[in-house]
């Protein structure tokens, strides 16, 4: 059977008008009063200066060490402490960033009959909130997992790889056994960044969210949705 349709979102100024990993971090660390990783952090924005992470990830493709660094910081951090802290995230942080014109379409196709899929950079343990609350089925949110090791506490390190680049590919193809058993021209994605063309090529209906109008888009034969 290969009639089945996706709608494929990002969530990160796709869904929400943020970037929102660091800022889960940035999150936990204000809600836990953490104390040591503020010299971590004080690392992270002066190599962030010296612009070491842009020269690094020239060197070495698809590694988000300024990401990485971020993460470190919540080290030690429990399992349920983090699905704590991020619920309260989703709550009271992105709840109110919704784009409201993309919730619009991710409402229409569910009822079209579309199988929705969130496809982020983001971490999955917020996500899975937002699915849960629009009814999304938490197996087809493709995220970046955070490591969690035999004590039940977070090691500082991504689970698996990072889902940004060519990896979000990689994880779709894998989450889906491959795309034999999907209309691939009749379904949709939805993005806000140039690095997800892959993506947004993979389906006949690409749609990149923007607050502004970028040449590129036009140039790859996409469609706009212009938000405030």
């Amino acid at each position: 059977m290969h009639n089945q349709r996706i709608a494929i979102f990002d969530f990160d100024e796709t869904i929400v008008k943020v970037q929102s990993a660091d800022k889960f971090v940035d999150f936990i660390r204000s809600e836990s009063d953490l104390l040591s990783p503020k010299i971590l952090e004080i690392i992270r924005k002066f190599l962030i200066r010296f612009k070491f992470f842009h020269y690094l990830n020239k060197i070495i493709k698809n590694n988000n060490y300024h990401k990485r660094l971020k993460l470190y910081q919540i080290r030690g951090i429990t399992k349920n402490e983090i699905n704590l802290f991020a619920k309260k995230y989703y709550e009271d942080e992105l709840k109110d960033s919704l784009i409201l014109d993309v919730i619009h379409q991710l409402e229409i196709k569910k009822k079209e009959g579309f199988r929705i899929i969130l496809l982020s950079g983001g971490y999955s343990s917020y996500i899975k909130f937002f699915a849960k609350d629009f009814s999304i089925d938490e197996n087809d949110v493709i995220a970046t997992d955070i490591e969690i090791n035999s004590e039940n506490k977070c090691t500082g390190f991504i689970k698996g790889i990072d889902c940004m680049g060519v990896n979000k590919i990689l994880k779709l193809k894998n989450m889906l056994g491959g795309f034999k058993d999907f209309n691939l021209e009749k379904s949709f994605a939805y993005s806000d960044c140039q690095t997800d063309l892959p993506i947004l090529k993979l389906v006949g209906n690409g749609f990149v969210v923007q607050n502004k109008f970028q040449k590129w888009i036009k140039e790859n034969g996409l469609k706009l949705i212009l938000w405030e």
